[in-house]
């Protein structure tokens, strides 16, 4: 992505921020664990990530 104005850089920036403030992080052994539901449903996203 290339980004050239300092509005847009500034827009960018704040909805990182947002997304920061707003998720958690996880382990590598949390991120093991998760249910099998959880890991089909991240698959089947992946498959479909590129027309969303």
């Amino acid at each position: 992505m290339a980004i050239y104005t300092p509005e847009m850089v500034a827009q960018v920036a704040d909805c990182q921020e947002v997304y920061l403030q707003s998720c958690r992080f996880l382990s590598l052994e949390q991120w093991q664990q998760r249910h099998g539901t959880e890991r089909l449903f991240d698959n089947v996203v992946r498959l479909f990530s590129p027309l969303l």
